[in-house]
């Protein structure tokens, strides 16, 4: 059965598969740049996508607009894994970046998920 997950979503499908979920070395946050690998350039699914780009990291978010940035923020655990990654007071400067990289991050994440889609659904 196709099952598309990222962030929470892949952890709990791992984890339902008998695969141990664990927190990385180094916490993600932010509006990081991601890099794709030759293996994820040559994927019908990621394949497509620039070389580099930026997406939203609590994980790996190419979906998130402003508002939903804003949202997240006031989520008590968000809020503190930003302050602790980033620095106290560091969610309205992520906003803005959000906010000047918004339209690319999920013009990307509409083509990745359509991508997806055609490949899985549409087969």
């Amino acid at each position: 059965m196709p099952y598309w997950g990222a962030c929470l979503g892949v952890q709990l499908l791992a984890a339902s598969l008998g695969a141990r979920v664990y927190q990385g070395p180094v916490p993600e946050v932010g509006l990081l740049p991601v890099s794709l690998t030759e293996a994820a350039a040559a994927d019908p699914v990621f394949g497509g996508l620039p070389d580099e780009f930026l997406t939203l990291q609590w994980q790996f978010h190419l979906e998130v607009s402003v508002d939903m940035a804003r949202e997240w923020g006031e989520v008590f655990a968000y809020a503190e894994s930003l302050d602790r990654t980033l620095g106290h007071g560091s969610l309205p400067g992520l906003i803005r970046e959000i906010e000047a990289s918004s339209g690319e991050m999920r013009s990307h994440g509409r083509a990745l998920f359509e991508r997806w889609l055609d490949t899985t659904v549409g087969a």
